[in-house]
Order: structure tokens, then C-alpha cells, then sequence
């Protein structure tokens, strides 16, 4: 494992970003004298159903439709995706495939199917940016989106990071993790990732699929990325490995892909914590939004996102605020 130093680091795009410095969000809610907040509030859980249906993508096909004679196949404009309006006009052709039904990871008694956006290989950063802003996620190389025949509730949602104000009990998870320092590691396989990664599955997640991943699943999932990806680690002041983060960089934004965490520090706010040091990162590199991946209302694992105010959510095609 590579050697570390205990200043926290912050993400910083592998490109200079050409907008204005912004404030920092949370220093002056949380980082001063703030308000002491009540004992017993802990942190929300976050969702990993997002990936189940891709597990196993990456060796076969069989997810696809067969039944499908030929992809859907649209021209991406990489001028049109955010912050790009200045830049040269570039059309990158992409096909979409459906997936087969399969059982939905969050409505009980519901089918879903997905659409995935190929080739992968021309799937990069700018191109990546622009159907994000469509309403695409990630997992692995597999860029996707809900796609289910009589159902709409999977919302794309984003936090506009400038007008965030944290509540109580976000100031109250800011301050009891402000021991953890962070460091940006090389998006690679490391075994106390991955155990700490196990730990998590099986005790906040048992029985869902995921807490049966093997070391390939977890390569697949979460470290192969052909945009430009971070991976963040955060240690509490004895070194302890608590938190790890895969987050992706936008023109427009963070995109947070996956967290995991300890499981068994009791009372932690972890989850909470994390979404607190993403906005402050977008913020500090004068991003405008953090992109949360999909809200369901019907879904309890989701509502977590709904914190996160002011949020906006896609409908027909453009971002709306809540």
C-alpha cells in the first residue's frame, strides 16, 4: 500500500476548472461555534441496489434484450453538456441497449429494466458529463438509466451546492467526524478496502446480493472507470480506515458513485458526514451541483437524499427544483 501523510486532501479536477472561487460552504455554519446538537441521531443508510442487476454485466450479455433487433443509437453533443457551451462542437455517436426485466431492488411486486449506453470505450469525461446531466449513472465501465415499461418513480437528483445550508443535525455529524483526514488513493484494489467493503455489506446489507461479492465483483463495481474518478479514503486520528468514497469529477459537478464505512462504531454519522465533505469539496472548486444518483419517494432508503436542500430533481427531460 502506498504511503500516506495525515494532512486531509481535497479533490481537485485533472483539468483547471475556469469559474468563480466559491465560499466556503460549511465553514461558517459548522466549522465555528455552532450550535451543540442533541445525542442519538445516526446517520442514514445509503442504497446499493442502484448496481444489482450489473454484477455480472462485464462477462456476459445475457441482461440485454435479445428480443431488441437493434439499439437505440442518438448522437451525444458534448457542447451541450454543462460548461461546455464555449467549446468546439463534437458529436460522439451512442447506442442504447434495453435490459431484460428483472426485479426491482426498491418497489416490492414491480419489474425494472435499465438502458445502457455503449461503447463504453467512447464513454470519457465529456461525454460521461452529458448524460449525467440526462439523468445516467454509473457502475463500473456500464453507464445507465432507468428504463422500466410503466413506471417512473426513479428520480435523478442533485443538491445545489451554492444555497446549501446544513441543518442540525448535519452540523452535528460536521462536528463529531472532524477527527477523520482524508486521502486520495490510486483507483486500485487494496485489501483493507475491500474487507472493510465485506464488513459493511454484511452487516448493513445482508442478504441483498451484494454481501456475497467476491474481489472481482468489487473491481468491476466500483474500481474500473473510464472518467475521471476518485477514490477517497478517510482514517481517524489512529489511522483506522472508517470511510471510503468512489466519487467522480463532472464539468458541472461531484457525481458520488458508492460509499461504505465502518458498520460497527456505534452512534456514528458516517453516511451523513460523507455528503457533507462531498458538498464542501464542489463548493471549493465552484461546482454548482452534487449529483446524488436516484430518489424514490416510496423508498426509505433513499429518503436520506431529501436533507440535502435546496435539491432539484429531472423530470421530462429538465431539471427541476423540489
Amino acid at each position: 500500500m502506498q504511503s500516506r501523510t495525515h494532512n486531509t486532501q481535497t479533490i481537485s479536477p485533472e483539468q483547471e476548472t475556469q469559474s468563480t472561487s466559491a465560499a466556503p460552504l460549511l465553514s461558517a455554519a459548522v466549522r465555528g461555534e455552532g450550535e451543540v446538537l442533541s445525542s442519538g441521531e445516526v446517520s442514514a443508510d445509503f442504497d446499493d441496489a442502484e448496481r444489482a442487476l450489473f454484477e455480472d454485466l462485464a462477462s456476459d450479455n445475457r441482461n440485454f434484450d435479445k428480443n431488441q433487433s437493434e439499439a437505440d443509437t442518438e448522437e451525444v453533443d458534448t457542447s451541450q453538456a454543462p460548461n461546455q457551451r464555449n467549446r468546439q462542437r463534437r458529436t460522439i455517436q451512442i447506442q442504447f441497449y434495453a435490459t431484460a426485466p428483472y426485479a426491482c431492488s426498491y418497489l416490492p411486486d414491480q419489474q425494472a429494466r435499465s438502458q445502457v449506453a455503449t461503447p463504453a470505450h467512447l464513454i470519457g469525461s465529456e461525454v460521461y458529463a452529458a448524460l449525467v446531466n440526462q439523468g445516467f449513472r454509473r457502475s463500473g465501465v456500464f453507464v445507465y438509466r432507468p428504463y422500466c415499461d410503466a413506471c417512473d418513480a426513479c428520480v435523478p437528483v442533485r443538491t445545489k451546492v451554492q444555497e446549501f445550508r446544513p441543518n442540525r443535525s448535519q452540523r452535528r455529524a460536521w462536528k463529531q467526524h472532524q477527527d477523520l483526514q482524508t486521502h486520495i488513493c490510486e483507483l486500485e484494489f487494496e485489501e483493507e478496502h475491500f474487507a472493510l467493503y465485506q464488513r459493511y455489506q454484511k452487516m448493513r446489507h445482508a442478504g441483498g446480493g451484494m454481501d456475497q461479492d467476491d474481489r472481482e465483483q468489487y473491481t468491476q463495481f466500483l474500481l474500473q472507470s473510464k472518467v475521471d474518478t476518485r477514490l477517497v479514503e478517510f482514517r481517524d486520528e489512529h489511522d483506522v480506515l472508517r470511510m471510503v468514497s468512489i466519487i467522480d469529477v463532472l464539468e458541472d459537478g461531484l457525481s458520488s458513485v458508492y460509499t461504505f464505512y465502518d458498520p460497527e462504531v456505534s452512534g456514528s454519522a458516517y453516511g451523513t458526514y460523507n455528503v457533507l465533505w462531498q458538498l464542501q469539496q464542489a463548493a471549493d472548486l465552484g461546482m454548482p451541483y452534487l449529483y446524488l444518483g436516484y430518489w424514490i419517494q416510496e423508498s426509505k432508503k433513499m429518503s436520506y437524499k431529501t436533507n440535502f436542500q435546496p435539491l432539484q430533481g429531472l423530470y421530462n427531460g429538465t431539471w427541476q427544483d423540489f
